[in-house]
């Protein structure tokens, strides 16, 4: 019984990550971007998983990816990426929340606690 369930856990784990089957950016998509699966391997690794999410939206006309989270006990602070990986700044910072628009769930844990 105790393999049994090792087991379970160990196949809902690698199922445990939503992904898009819809391109990220322009010729950029979850399966081809290198940095941005290493990005989704850090949050998936994290001890947080639940809380973590990844949102695509526009920002000063150009697509940019916010990583956030939706922990109720934490002080966040949730970071702005270009396309390729560049870090453009920080919401409450260089970037306010409602500079960013049309903001699109773009990835989540299978197992999520963020409701959109």
């Amino acid at each position: 019984m105790k393999k049994a369930l090792i087991l379970i856990l160990l196949l809902s784990l690698s199922y445990g990550c939503e992904k898009s089957v819809f391109p990220v950016c322009e010729g950029i998509d979850l399966e081809n971007s290198s940095w941005l699966q290493d990005k989704i391997e850090e949050l998936e690794n994290s001890g947080m998983n639940e809380y973590n999410y990844i949102q695509k939206a526009t920002y000063q006309g150009q697509l940019v990816l916010l990583f956030g989270n939706c922990c109720p006990m934490c002080g966040s602070i949730f970071s702005v990426y270009s396309c390729e990986g560049t870090l453009i700044g920080h919401i409450g910072n260089e970037i306010m929340i409602d500079d960013l628009q049309n903001p699109t769930l773009l990835w989540k844990a299978a197992d999520s606690q963020c409701t959109f």
